[in-house]
């Protein structure tokens, strides 16, 4: 004679069955949330139109490969990484384990691109965007046509125009007038550190939190040419 169930396994065999079913819904509540950003930009930009916004940001020339190495040594999750990796590695793992280091986590630059082009792209600028995640859903739009290291280059180079027009051409005269491909390690973490915040890290009015920041990507740079 078979045994009948008792209740406290029934209990645990039913409280199994609801976990499970919470953990299913809950990827597909997450799979169907991701698509939904990742293909939101169709409703406002054709493909014909992402694929000139592309072009646009291919034909930028790329940033200097001691710019990159020295970039990559200070954020080794930046210059590569996808949109993908930025949203479930960077946005998901900062809001779930309430982390606040922005920096150390993969930053895709497709998204700061849409900031930059819309200045200059009438095209862009004339598109109506509903809700407030308009540059992410542009950035993984982009990303189809483009490609990360693409959107970097382009952010960067347009980054670096924009710094040099704000410097001071007496006090940053080595920075604004060089050649970033000629640059010295140190001129390049100065460089990366003004790019980031110019107003607030700069070594006239922060003398102190520049420093500190200088020294520090000077030990990852370190570290990652051992």
């Amino acid at each position: 004679m078979i045994a009948k169930p008792t209740r406290s396994t029934r209990f645990l065999r039913f409280m199994k069955h609801f976990f499970i079913s919470c953990f299913i819904l809950i990827c597909l509540e997450i799979a169907f949330g991701y698509a939904l950003l990742a293909t939101r930009w169709r409703l406002y930009i054709s493909n014909e139109q992402m694929a000139r916004f592309a072009l646009e940001i291919d034909q930028i020339d790329p940033m200097p490969e001691n710019f990159k190495r020295v970039y990559t040594a200070i954020f080794p999750r930046h210059v590569n990484a996808t949109m993908t990796e930025q949203l479930f590695l960077n946005y998901v793992y900062r809001f779930a384990f309430r982390h606040a280091t922005f920096d150390s986590k993969p930053h895709c630059y497709c998204d700061m691109v849409f900031d930059v082009l819309k200045k200059e792209n009438k095209e862009l600028r004339n598109i109506r965007w509903d809700g407030r995640l308009e540059e992410i859903e542009f950035g993984f739009g982009l990303e189809n046509f483009s490609s990360p290291q693409k959107c970097f280059d382009y952010a960067m180079r347009k980054r670096l125009e924009e710094l040099k027009k704000l410097l001071h051409p007496e006090l940053y005269k080595y920075l604004v007038n060089a050649d970033v491909s000629k640059m010295t390690d140190d001129q390049l973490i100065e460089l990366i550190i003004l790019l980031k915040s110019r107003s607030e890290f700069n070594k006239e009015q922060r003398p102190d939190l520049f420093y500190k920041f200088f020294e520090e990507h000077k030990e990852s740079l370190r570290k990652a040419s051992e």
